[in-house]
């Protein structure tokens, strides 16, 4: 991962995902996802947190280990901001010719800085955190480690407690 990630290939994975993207917000639970082409033709149907990761997704050929890996290394982030409609999220990737955003309200790929003053009206919020992102893309299966976790506690201290 220490080699520049080419502009020309977030450009390209930017304009494909926009493409065939169809907004649909989540509804009550919100959840993260790549995702995945429906329907003929092929539409991409997500919401603004599903296009910023498929588009960095896409940048490496769609595979969850290389976006964890972008994100975690700070070569790609998610940012959360406030808008006049509700919050969003805006994507940003670095590449071999600096730091660059988009979301899937703009039409183009922009400098980090240059989003920013093109988009006076967003009030930036955070960035996603890498532990955020994982429980946002797998809720369920957190949730799932948790009870298992929860469970073996119950179990060992049920039984003459923790060892020591």
């Amino acid at each position: 991962m220490t080699t520049p990630i080419p502009h020309a290939a977030l450009l390209e994975a930017f304009e494909e995902v926009r493409r065939q993207f169809v907004y649909r917000p989540d509804g009550w639970f919100d959840r993260w996802r790549v995702m995945r082409p429906q329907g003929s033709p092929p539409q991409l149907v997500g919401d603004c947190e599903d296009f910023s990761l498929t588009v960095l997704a896409k940048v490496y050929g769609g595979t969850w280990p290389m976006i964890r890996a972008l994100i975690f290394s700070g070569k790609a982030t998610l940012w959360h901001v406030e808008t006049p409609d509700g919050g969003h999220a805006v994507g940003e990737l670095e590449t071999d010719l600096g730091r660059f955003r988009f979301d899937n309200v703009s039409p183009v790929v922009r400098s980090a800085e240059g989003f920013v003053s093109s988009r006076p009206h967003y009030v930036w919020r955070y960035r996603t955190s890498p532990l955020r992102l994982l429980v946002k893309m797998f809720p369920l299966g957190i949730f799932a480690a948790g009870v298992i976790f929860a469970a073996a506690l119950a179990a060992a201290i049920s039984f003459g407690g923790l060892p020591t």
